[in-house]
């Protein structure tokens, strides 16, 4: 988030990826495409008027008081996995798909995390995964199938760490 200069527009992109993750969590970790999102949001009888349900919501609320604490206890606020909207949509979205927080310890998920995050700002060469990664989350950032490949290669490769 740190590219958008003006307070307005930052809180709006912060409000649009907020959205982005409700609806992901609501459709089972279903990814789609920004046009799909808007199309959604001003149409808001294809998603239902409906509120988040209570577990809908405790998903969202359990996964970034993780990375609150984990932002608070470690080195991951300092890595592009929170810095760099990419790769945070990533490592959310990855969180809320996966079974990371419910099997993986905190502060270990919190290491792991910030492992992974150093080895991307590193550019790691010699991690195939970290390679891997790299290669896919820098193109075609908004395609929702290869966002689908970047959240598998993602938890697979901190599982790994």
């Amino acid at each position: 988030m740190a590219a958008v200069s003006d307070a307005a527009a930052q809180a709006d992109r912060m409000w649009e990826r907020l959205f982005e993750l409700a609806l992901f969590v609501r459709s089972g970790g279903v990814h789609r495409k920004p046009t799909e999102i808007l199309k959604a949001f001003l149409k808001p009888a294809s998603v239902g008027h409906n509120k988040l349900s209570k577990a809908e919501r405790s998903k969202l609320t359990y996964a970034f008081k993780f990375l609150r604490d984990a932002y608070k206890n470690s080195d991951l606020g300092n890595t592009r996995l929170a810095s760099d909207q990419t790769h945070f949509y990533i490592m959310i979205t990855s969180l809320l798909a996966s079974d990371l927080l419910a099997r993986v310890e905190h502060a270990e998920l919190a290491k792991k995390l910030t492992k992974f995050g150093k080895l991307i700002a590193a550019r790691s060469t010699s991690d195939s995964e970290i390679r891997q990664y790299l290669d896919l989350s820098s193109k075609q950032t908004t395609d929702a199938e290869k966002r689908k490949e970047r959240q598998k290669l993602f938890v697979e490769t901190v599982n790994r760490l």
